[in-house]
């Protein structure tokens, strides 16, 4: 319980206190305080998973501590030295200029190694204490306003605001999410009442990106995932030279089923290529793959898509280019990909919602994509697009990431 935000505020307005009870000031755990604590009616399966998680808390801290200590003798400071006064005891909050202002000489690699694991060990820390918190307040019969209250009262909320968004709040999104826009984390820090302006709010996010807590997902977007998607060229490079030799000046881009087939447990066991060209030159490129052995299908709309089927893997549609599709070098980005994916899926019949939501979990729940572009590349492929944001949203971030705001 002692470990709970809810009876540390209650702790601040009863024990007698050393200094400023709001600006750092010790309290007093003495028997005559402790002994008015009120104890809540808990059943055992609570009191026992309380316990549990307090004391995964204490290992935790204790495995940050020694890594601290490591840090400190690593830059040749004795651990017995220093005080807790000296920003070099919270790595995880210290900047590389003020690291490097503080122990001249130091190899900065020291520095970011003890910042990357003591960044980690504090965002466990933050969230099994939040839970000790809302467990808690639950027993206590605490109403939302109460907690916010308490949270505010306890030492790891006073120190500053950007702990708290780095550790908590950026830590609960990325629990609910594997992606989340700026004004997820906005609607956070307003729910958390901590007193951040915006200009304040992004300075911090890409500290935090420079710290590896959280990674860019395109503009105003952010990911808890570390790995970026690195796109297979292979299945289409092939198909790319045919088309650059004989149309040098043509304007095109391509990609393929079979670049992402191992994402989608064998859906497709045939792969397709698709090509988008200037409308005037659909033909004359269909007709010069024809004489390369290709199996092409130019536009296919109403009755030919509807009769539409993979013959073999040399197979090609052809569509009109859109000028906006994400592409590089010829070859359409994963974020165009995708987007287009769920337009032919739809209209060639290539596989259904829940298929394709699920070769979309397996991929960019797992490996960073851009998801701005994403999104705004699905904007422009209206109406079909519109869907497949409400897909995404509704299906893929769980209606938490307010992604048609």
């Amino acid at each position: 319980m002692l470990n709970s935000a809810a009876v540390f505020a209650y702790l601040k307005e009863v024990c007698a206190l050393l200094g400023d009870k709001d600006d750092g000031g010790r309290l007093e755990f003495r028997a005559q305080y402790l002994e008015t604590l009120p104890i809540p009616d808990a059943p055992d399966s609570e009191r026992k998973a309380v316990g549990e998680l307090a004391q995964k808390v204490q290992a935790l801290h204790g495995q940050r501590r020694s890594r601290v200590e490591r840090f400190l003798q690593e830059i040749g400071l004795a651990p017995a030295q220093s005080t807790s006064r000296n920003p070099l005891e919270q790595p995880w909050n210290l900047s590389a200029a003020e690291f490097a202002k503080r122990a001249k000489r130091q190899p900065l690699k020291i520095y970011e190694a003890a910042r990357d694991e003591t960044a980690a060990l504090t965002e466990q820390i933050s969230k099994l204490e939040a839970e000790i918190d809302a467990r808690v307040a639950t027993l206590y019969g605490l109403d939302a306003e109460d907690q916010r209250w308490a949270a505010k009262a306890t030492p790891a909320a006073q120190p500053n605001d950007k702990g708290a968004l780095f550790y908590r709040i950026l830590g609960g999104l990325k629990d609910k999410a594997p992606y989340f826009p700026f004004k997820a984390i906005q609607a956070a820090v307003n729910d958390a009442e901590l007193e951040l302006e915006d200009s304040t709010l992004r300075g911090y996010l890409v500290e935090a990106v420079k710290q590896k807590l959280l990674h860019d997902a395109g503009r105003g977007w952010y990911s808890r995932l570390v790995k970026p998607f690195v796109m297979n060229t292979k299945p289409v490079a092939k198909l790319v030279k045919t088309l650059q030799k004989p149309f040098p000046l043509l304007d095109f881009t391509c990609w393929s089923t079979e670049q992402i087939h191992g994402y989608g447990h064998h859906l497709l066991a045939k792969f397709v290529s698709f090509i988008y060209t200037e409308r005037d030159a659909l033909d004359s490129v269909g007709e010069r793959l024809r004489d390369e052995g290709w199996d092409v299908t130019v536009n296919p709309r109403g009755a030919a898509a509807q009769d539409f089927a993979i013959r073999s893997d040399r197979t090609v549609v052809i569509r009109p280019l859109t000028t906006t599709q994400p592409a590089e070098n010829n070859q359409v980005t994963i974020e165009g990909l995708l987007v287009e994916l769920f337009i032919e899926a739809k209209a060639l019949n290539l596989m259904d919602a829940g298929e394709y939501l699920q070769l979309l979990e397996n991929l960019a729940g797992q490996q960073r994509i851009r998801l701005a572009t994403l999104l705004d590349y699905a904007r422009e492929r209206r109406p079909i697009g519109l869907e497949l944001i409400e897909h995404i949203n509704a299906d893929f971030l769980k209606n938490s990431a307010l992604v048609g705001s």
